[in-house]
């Protein structure tokens, strides 16, 4: 009976080290926002993986969106041209 009970007392033991050993090493502080909160390692993974995937959306949106702004000032530069002729600069400087 006694060594029953000690067996007992060490795999509660093991169990409990296991569960605060992945507790602690196997979970990652991600930041959402300003806070930061503890997930584990694959959670991560699948928020960055999200969150780069609309990143990513969201910039070749933008770089679309440049591109019709870029094609709209070369078409306005053209009936300017046509307007004016040189006697207007619309280069704009590049630095």
């Amino acid at each position: 009976m006694f060594t029953f009970s000690v067996v007992d007392f060490a795999l509660d033991t093991d169990f409990r080290c296991f569960i605060i050993i992945y507790y602690f090493v196997f979970q990652v502080s991600y930041q959402i926002g300003e806070v930061f909160v503890s997930m584990s390692q694959t959670d991560v993974q699948e928020a960055l993986e999200k969150n780069k995937a609309k990143l990513t959306a969201e910039v070749e949106a933008i770089e679309e969106k440049a591109e019709a702004i870029k094609a709209a000032m070369s078409d306005l530069k053209t009936h300017l041209y046509a307007k004016f002729g040189n006697s207007i600069n619309l280069e704009a400087d590049e630095e």
